[in-house]
């Protein structure tokens, strides 16, 4: 969770969903799998490419609760 906020406010500038980023770890069991094969470059890859796409919060007009 503490890439994906990271990299959302640096580089798209928008708020991670937790819940959209805990779905989408469980989805294709892609914790799992990057864990058991060693391979979380590749994790990490996919969630900088998903971000943008799937897993920020909608736009609002109004201020979410980290912003106030």
């Amino acid at each position: 969770m503490g890439y994906a906020t990271w990299y959302a406010e640096s580089k798209v500038k928008q708020e991670v969903s937790m819940h959209k980023l805990i779905n989408w770890l469980i989805r294709k069991n892609r914790l799992g799998r990057a864990l058991s094969e060693n391979r979380l470059e590749n994790l990490f890859e996919s969630l900088r490419e998903d971000i943008p796409k799937w897993l920020c919060k909608q736009t609002r007009k109004r201020k979410t609760t980290r912003q106030l």
